[in-house]
């Protein structure tokens, strides 16, 4: 047998290393954890039909009772919240799906073992005959997995570039666009969240709209059938969470953007509010997806799209085990 390659792991020595698997855990009465564990359970509880949820969305719910009177700030608490979580999965407090931590990428092969598990997922084409060809797009990855559960019934793809667009999702978004007015003669609909600060309307909505449509451009597209919305956060939802949640950023340094429209006076200086997507409560955001996506859908093209997927679904399998007998 060959040797296996590379060398064993090294390990340095950690006496105070966090158990690993599943692992009991039982916080004491009367512990921050045995509070915090209780405040965690009693939100995932409230937002039982949003989930899964993340650690960051979760921090925000807290925030109101922890800080300042336990933590300094909500950096501080963020950590607890994530040790805490990790200690109830292990322990069987938590389940593993009610939380997204969406930190984690895979790729492999493509196996015959998936097929049944992917036939039944599959789609036809839930946005044909739609007026509107719509993407969602989101900062945080950590939304990706409870918006795709209110998108996908609808057809609706969900993308994040978390916290960047990088120019290749740029050019592969303007290809999709192109295609559809092309293919299906629709025009597309970008959905758009994003934080309320300047990366976030910088890096996320504008390199969209500034890039995606200079793309569709040189591809001979139609740049003026692409409408680009932004659903959130808005300056008017960012003044609406409580201002435990607001960070602020000096509008006189030379980068700020000098026409913020949401600004506070700190220590007699004039600053400007920047508000995190999680800050708002799960349910408020899923709402305004479910809005978004209500107010541009056809209903009729999309029952008869539904009717017509069972054997739109059995045509595309036989189509393709034709092609792959004929390889």
């Amino acid at each position: 047998m060959s040797p296996l390659p590379g060398e064993f792991l090294f390990r340095l020595a950690s006496p105070g290393a966090r158990e690993k698997g599943f692992a009991r855990w039982h916080p004491k009465r009367g512990t921050i954890e045995r509070r915090a564990l209780a405040h965690l359970l009693w939100q995932i509880r409230l937002y039982s039909d949003h989930l899964p949820i993340g650690p960051r969305t979760l921090t925000y719910r807290l925030l109101p009772a922890w800080v300042p009177s336990s933590y300094r700030d909500k950096n501080a608490l963020q950590k607890m919240v994530v040790a805490t979580l990790t200690k109830a999965r292990r322990g069987g407090r938590i389940r593993f799906a009610d939380i997204d931590d969406a930190r984690t990428f895979s790729d492999g092969p493509a196996t015959t073992a998936a097929l049944p598990n992917l036939v039944r997922r599959m789609q036809v084409d839930r946005q044909a005959g739609q007026p509107w060809r719509v993407e969602l797009w989101v900062e945080t990855k950590g939304n990706v997995g409870r918006l795709a559960n209110i998108c996908t019934p609808y057809g609706v793809s969900v993308y994040s570039g978390s916290g960047s667009v990088p120019i290749k999702a740029n050019l592969i978004t303007a290809q999709r666009i192109v295609r559809a007015q092309r293919e299906f003669g629709q025009p597309t609909l970008l959905l758009i969240l994003t934080d309320f600060d300047p990366a976030g309307l910088k890096n996320i909505a504008a390199a969209l709209h500034d890039d995606v449509l200079a793309f569709v451009n040189d591809l001979g597209g139609d740049p003026s059938r692409v409408v680009i919305r932004h659903l959130g956060i808005t300056a008017q939802q960012a003044l609406a969470v409580p201002q435990a949640a607001w960070e602020f950023f000096n509008l006189s340094d030379r980068a700020a953007p000098k026409d913020w429209p949401v600004a506070a006076d700190v220590r007699g200086e004039r600053w400007g509010v920047k508000v995190e997507l999680e800050a708002l409560p799960p349910d408020q955001l899923d709402a305004l997806v479910v809005d978004a996506l209500r107010s541009v859908r056809d209903e009729e093209a999309y029952r008869s799209a539904l009717a017509a997927e069972n054997d739109g679904r059995v045509e595309a399998l036989e189509a393709l085990a034709r092609s792959l007998k004929e390889a």
